[in-house]
């Protein structure tokens, strides 16, 4: 029987899955060509930044949000112990990656939604942190 905690581990783990896979995407065209023009970002946001191009960002977008979410969303489905502990961490990563991102580029719709998806996951990791312990 699948229980309403499945439910929400099923959820996160699709969370996960999808923000590794557009962070994945986005991080490699970022370090492939950190002038930004393989996504059509223009190198001019980043004046006044710390950096003088998107190879940096882009790399952190690669490990953390990509490669970091999509182990987090295997494990999440592989009903790993700490799943509530990773869903925190990188839930709570991507809100903040979110608001540094505004703070230099500025605000665009897609900054409310991955926001929103990454307090989701944050929320869901400490729904899913007690039922883990449970399970195990």
């Amino acid at each position: 029987m699948i229980t309403r905690y499945d439910w929400l581990r099923i959820f996160l783990g699709l969370l996960q899955l999808l923000v590794g896979v557009g962070a994945l995407g986005g991080g490699i065209a970022l370090v492939y060509k950190p002038d930004g023009s393989a996504l059509g970002i223009p190198l001019e946001l980043l004046h006044g930044s710390p950096f003088p191009d998107y190879l940096i960002p882009g790399m952190v977008l690669l490990v953390f949000n990509g490669i970091g979410s999509l182990v987090a969303g295997i494990l999440t489905y592989r009903r790993y112990l700490y799943t509530g502990e990773l869903a925190f961490i990188f839930g709570g990563g991507l809100m903040i990656w979110i608001v540094v991102q505004v703070m230099i580029l500025g605000y665009h719709w897609m900054h409310g939604l991955y926001f929103s998806i990454g307090l989701s996951e944050l929320i869901l990791g400490l729904f899913l942190r007690p039922a883990m312990r449970r399970s195990k």
